[in-house]
């Protein structure tokens, strides 16, 4: 059983209310751009509530993904419904707007009642109410948004009330008030939509506002299996700045206030960079490596730094291996490994942190060759001790397995001169806006083991995805998808609390935290994900709606994670190959290009959505995959392939299935596709309609070049054939690129955003060939796409339309295929399901 467990015996107690797992997360009006849902994001019919206008305010609601700034006027299309769709053991938010009618606003109150669904409750204790602060930003620091009042800290509602903060003067007459909610649901809740009431009273009037939760039949997993490392200080000055109540900061309080914050951002699903240094004596390795199973054990922490240094950016061998070895040894109890530490274990040295000849001297390349190199000659005198000492302990083959892959990190992009001198590149996020370099870790990662983490900071600025002040919700948030998506390790972000202010003439001096938002000269909120408690009288720190979206991420990780482990265990039960990352590629697609995230609120709602819709046909008594893919024999349809039992009934949009091999298959002219399983409905809603070039189930025409090409039935990715491409070798060892032209009628693709080929690689060899796009006139794209095909699978290859302005996009006839011929063996390909989206 996966470790997101499915509560069976309780969810037909909610059935009717979850309208057969059709039940959507349903969001107010639009912002920022974005088209609105019409309430219905999920695939039923809502109505929604507008927005509720009293005497003195308006009230009105929006998703988590959205930063509603101070001065921002109600939509007109505004509507006051808050909804929440979350799975068991997640945390997920929305928000109620207060816009004042140009009057002081002395007063307001605001509380949850518990919600039901049908005889099951959802308490009220579940409901977290946060009062948001706002804080100026005077400095545009990147081009796409504006200086002025952004939302930020969330103080707990008691909190703000205690302090006498529950009021506020509008300076501008549209000077709003956020009200950010969170429920927390717990885990083993019954599946349903659950219904209350959200009251708000402003001066003396109130306002009932609809407050619902629509609860999925999962539950989360318990572990979090996306790797972070961000950075807590611990510097006695920066600790004392922030949480300054007149008294002198004793070492006591400090440990109290850092393990208070190391815990508050594991509470988020976010692993910080080190453990407390309270828990574990300095320079000591078994010390360490007790306090490393302690922390490593538990589920919710995904990852930790082994805590050594390199001074003078010199690793000390001996240290450096004594910590690996008491690491070993403290996993090891009677024969048998009982916690590995490896395998969440990773090194990073800030003492050559973003190297650099211009900041790190003319040989700090060669200084990070040396501490790559002893971090790899420790490595090996471990796996050789463990050969030679711990050759009978049970499970050693594990942990032998996760020492290896135990990363080095360094933040840096792929360069050159850094090339076989770091085991771990971890590049800022932009670089993977370069769909090249994407691949090339990929092909590294495979041929060379190295590892591939990414960060952000004072860099990159919007429209590239960043935790600053005055950057998009959505960014922060799609960025776990990214993450799970172009299999990035781990991700880093250099400081969660930095409660000073940096110049670089003075270094660190006192900061205004809460009318101050630049810690660090260049961008609003870079360094500070959370604000001292301080101010209210906790030493422990207050979140911000940023960090939110970074938990959002993490939670919305954990689905990828677990529709992947669960489309694994169907496959293997029914003996299919349909592949988890094929499922999510039109949902990646879907929320960003590259890096660079889509603005709309409401996509990455949408694409969870869907998600969640899998997750529950595999969790049910169903375990069903459904693929959906463009069908290849007729233009705006989809091809549905669903794995199931052999004896399960099977429908698509009613008409019954046809078992074909070991899938039922059938196909749809709807976007919205209705899968019916024994008599239990899932909903696929694809948004838009793919148009086939060619299926290849009919002769086509080709200019073959040194190539042979083929139509035959040896493979297909879908249908009954494919075209199988050959190119044999060279002769007299010439070098040369040989090309191979599909012809096909003209088709009008400017409107699209990209063509698709399905590629396969007979030989063993990854293969590099480049692919481009022909017009009537011979004029090809100029960006031609370099396709990695990995061997011994089908690959999807994507043309990127907007990199061919060239060319006359209303008149493509032509996919090239360039490839250099081997010097020996033969290069085998098939080529399948050409179309386009549009």
């Amino acid at each position: 059983m996966s470790e997101g467990k499915m509560r069976k015996s309780k969810y037909s107690i909610c059935l009717l209310l979850s309208a057969a797992l059709c039940a959507g997360m349903f969001y107010g009006c639009s912002h920022g751009g974005a088209t609105s849902s019409d309430g219905d994001s999920g695939g039923g019919e809502t109505s929604e509530q507008q927005a509720l206008v009293g005497k003195y305010s308006t009230v009105w609601t929006q998703p988590s993904t959205t930063k509603i700034m101070r001065t921002e006027a109600v939509p007109e299309n505004a509507v006051c419904d808050l909804k929440i769709s979350a799975a068991g053991g997640e945390a997920e938010s929305a928000q109620i707007i207060v816009t004042p009618h140009e009057v002081e606003i002395e007063s307001y109150s605001v509380a949850a009642s518990e919600l039901s669904c049908g005889d099951q409750i959802l308490p009220a204790s579940c409901v977290e109410i946060y009062v948001q602060q706002y804080i100026e930003t005077t400095t545009k620091t990147n081009r796409l948004y504006p200086t002025g009042w952004y939302p930020d800290a969330l103080v707990p509602y008691e909190y703000a009330k205690r302090a006498g903060e529950l009021h506020f003067n509008p300076d501008s007459g549209t000077d709003n008030q956020g009200i950010w909610v969170t429920v927390n649901v717990p885990r083993g809740q019954a599946a349903g939509i659950y219904e209350g009431k959200l009251e708000l009273t402003v001066e003396e009037e109130h306002f009932s506002v609809p407050f619902s939760v629509n609860v999925y039949a999962f539950d989360l997993p318990e572990a979090t299996h996306a790797k972070t490392a961000f950075a807590i200080w611990e510097n006695t000055q920066m600790i004392e700045s922030g949480y300054d109540n007149g008294s002198p900061m004793t070492a006591e309080r400090k440990d109290t206030i850092v393990k208070a914050e190391y815990e508050y951002l594991v509470s988020k699903r976010i692993s910080p960079t080190n453990i407390p240094s309270s828990e574990y004596a300095s320079g000591n390795p078994d010390s360490f490596a007790a306090a490393a199973k302690k922390y490593a054990s538990r589920p919710e922490i995904s990852a930790y730094r082994i805590a050594i240094d390199a001074p003078n950016r010199v690793l000390n061998e001996t240290l450096f291996t004594s910590y690996l070895r008491s690491l070993l040894k403290a996993g090891i109890e009677n024969g048998e490994v009982k916690t590995d530490l490896f395998a969440k274990a990773y090194c990073y040295f800030s003492e050559i942190d973003e190297p650099h000849p211009s900041t790190g001297g003319a040989d700090i390349y060669d200084k990070v060759k040396a501490v790559n190199d002893t971090f790899m000659r420790s490595k090996e005198t471990i796996l050789g001790e463990m050969d030679s000492s711990y050759a009978n302990v049970k499970g050693i083959e594990t942990l032998k397995a996760s020492l290896k892959a135990l990363p080095h990190v360094v933040t840096s992009e792929r360069k050159t001169e850094l090339l076989g001198k770091v085991q771990t590149f971890c590049p800022q996020v932009q670089f993977y806006n370069d769909r090249a370099y994407y691949d090339e870790t990929e092909l590294r990662k495979e041929q060379n083991g190295e590892g591939a983490w990414w960060y952000t900071c004072l860099k990159p600025v919007a429209p590239y995805p960043s935790y600053h002040i005055d950057d998009t919700q959505i960014g922060a948030r799609v960025m776990g998808w990214m993450q799970r998506d172009y299999k990035i390790d781990g991700n880093l972000y250099w400081c969660t609390n930095v409660y000073r202010k940096y110049s670089a003439s003075s270094g660190y001096g006192d900061r205004d935290i809460w009318n101050d938002p630049m810690a660090f000269p260049g961008a609003n909120g870079d360094g500070f994900l959370t604000y001292p408690g301080v101010r209210y009288g906790i030493d422990a720190p207050l979140g911000t709606i940023r960090l939110d979206a970074v938990r959002d991420a993490q939670e919305d990780y954990e689905y990828l994670w677990l529709l992947e482990r669960l489309v694994s265990e169907a496959n293997e039960k029914y003996g299919t190959e349909i592949a988890g990352e094929a499922l999510l590629r039109d949902l990646y697609d879907s929320l960003y290009s590259g890096s660079i995230a889509v603005t709309d609120p409401y996509a990455v709602l949408n694409a969870r959505e869907e998600v969640a819709r899998m997750i529950e046909a595999l969790e049910s008594s169903s375990q069903a995959i459904i693929e959906v893919q463009p069908y290849s024999a007729g233009d705006g349809m989809f091809s549905v392939r669903v794995a199931a039992s052999a004896s399960a009934s099977v429908k698509i949009n009613g008409e019954a299935a046809v078992r074909q091999g070991k899938l039922f298959v059938g196909q749809s002219d709807a976007s919205e596709i209705l899968v019916e399983i024994d008599g239990k409905t899932y909903t696929r809603n694809m948004g838009g309609a793919y148009r086939s070039v060619t299926g290849l189930e009919e002769d086509v025409s080709c200019e073959t070049g040194d190539w042979t090409a083929e139509r035959t039935g040896e493979k297909h990715y879908e249908g009954l054939n494919s075209l199988r491409l050959d190119l044999s070798p060279v002769t007299g060892g010439l070098t040369y690129v040989s090309d191979f032209d599909l012809q096909f009628f003209a088709v009008d693709v400017s409107g699209s955003k990209k063509v698709v080929a399905y590629l396969y690689n007979d030989t063993d060899a990854v293969l590099q060939p480049t692919v481009a796009l022909v017009d009537a006139r011979g004029k090809s794209s100029r960006n031609e796409t370099v396709a990695y095909l990995y061997p011994g699978k089908w690959n999807k290859v994507e043309i990127s339309v907007t990199a061919t302005k060239s060319m006359d996009l209303t008149q493509v006839n032509v996919l090239r295929i360039s490839q250099q011929p081997p010097a020996a063996g033969k290069i085998r390909l098939y080529l399948d399901n050409v179309f386009y989206f549009g």
